[in-house]
């Protein structure tokens, strides 16, 4: 997937290897940007229509989706709580995915549980949009090629 910005009209593609473009997978939008870097308009909310509405419907059965990492392209649908987070907060996240705590844990017990299990419980957007359309999940894909390397 490729990105421009050409007098102000941003524009994304994804390309289907030898075969160029995929049909109907372009997004035009109208940039607000005049320095040609149309990424900071582009947010998940906008790739999703575009995943959605134009990309995944047009893709061939066969197909292999390879994404960089743009903030975009992985939004989450929980985000994780940091170290900053309230305790509350990382104490609900744990007991809503079902991890076991024992007794009253500090903050720092409890951050580091859910680094721990932070597999267990990240979601991405995408994953739901895939999978909805009978494809597997990218995100899970990635993680095992980058785990055998």
């Amino acid at each position: 997937m490729h990105g421009a910005n050409l007098n102000g009209a941003a524009a994304d593609h994804c390309t289907w290897g030898r075969m160029g473009f995929i049909p109907g997978a372009l997004l035009i939008f109208k940039s607000k940007q005049t320095t040609g870097y149309y990424l900071k308009e582009m947010n998940g909310d906008n790739y999703m229509l575009w995943v959605q509405k134009k990309l995944i419907l047009n893709l061939p059965h066969q197909h292999v989706f390879i994404i960089d990492n743009a903030a975009y392209h992985s939004v989450l649908i929980e985000k994780c709580p940091t170290s900053s987070s309230r305790k509350e907060d990382m104490e609900n996240l744990l007991l809503k995915n079902k991890i076991p705590l024992t007794g009253d844990l500090l903050k720092t017990k409890l951050y580091a549980l859910i680094k721990l299990h932070k597999l267990r419980y990240k979601r991405y957007v995408l994953d739901y949009v895939w999978s909805a359309h009978g494809h597997g999940s990218p995100f899970t894909t990635i993680a095992s090629i980058s785990q055998c390397h």
